[in-house]
């Protein structure tokens, strides 16, 4: 909501262009905080073109415990105390 309505659909445009080009690390943060307005998903879906991008979805311990989170939707689980360096942590979860 940072841009007027004009500039929203621009942006948006760009940023739809960069992720299907570019090497990309998208970070979804909050998954047990997310809510699907009509209640079937459990994970927010990513469009098929995006395929250069990394997604890394973050959230608390007990929202994998939910039984529609199938560990075949998990490629990679790491637990992390803190974060000193967020590009070191970008550059081993891109590589």
């Amino acid at each position: 909501m940072l841009y007027s309505d004009i500039d929203r659909d621009e942006a948006y445009i760009l940023l739809q262009r960069i992720m299907e080009k570019k090497i990309c690390l998208v970070i979804q943060d909050g998954l047990d905080e997310w809510r699907d307005t009509k209640g079937k998903l459990i994970l927010p879906l990513m469009v098929e073109c995006h395929n250069k991008c990394t997604l890394l979805i973050t959230t608390r311990p007990w929202k994998l415990a939910d039984e529609r989170i199938r560990d075949s939707q998990i490629d990679g689980l790491y637990l992390l105390d803190g974060v000193k360096d967020v590009f070191t942590l970008s550059r081993k979860v891109m590589g």
